[in-house]
């Protein structure tokens, strides 16, 4: 790594270190943002994860989950034997419910069955805006 004074070059390398291999979400809202801002309705945004987030609940990421569930009807599919507690936890307090599968299950054909249950489950819930 080059020397530098970029503090948010800093910070991204020093998170990832601290991850421990766990992904930083942080920064996915603003191109999720700017995907939603060339759609009129209201769109639905999928998270496939193994849960392993490690800034889930780190206060930035809590309050941007929060305002893009007001925005966006949001799915989060884990592909993972166990919910990570923190992601369940903030997930919760977010009013996102989480799908679950086994990553030995998750094959194109049962992948397709989860979008589309994803799907009807959200045509079926109500949209307050």
């Amino acid at each position: 790594i080059i020397p530098t004074q970029n503090y948010d070059l800093v910070e991204e390398i020093v998170l990832r270190l601290e991850a421990d291999g766990g992904t930083n979400i942080r920064h996915v809202f603003s191109v999720i943002d700017g995907h939603l801002s060339y759609i009129n309705e209201k769109a639905i945004v999928v998270f496939i994860t193994d849960t392993m987030i490690y800034d889930i609940d780190f206060p930035t990421v809590v309050s941007s989950l929060e305002d893009l569930s007001e925005r966006a009807k949001i799915c989060v599919i884990a592909l993972t034997n166990e919910v990570w507690w923190k992601t369940k936890r903030t997930m919760a307090s977010a009013g996102i419910d989480i799908i679950q599968m086994s990553p030995r299950e998750a094959n194109e054909e049962k992948i397709e069955i989860l979008f589309d249950f994803a799907k009807r489950y959200f045509d079926s819930r109500p949209i307050y805006m």
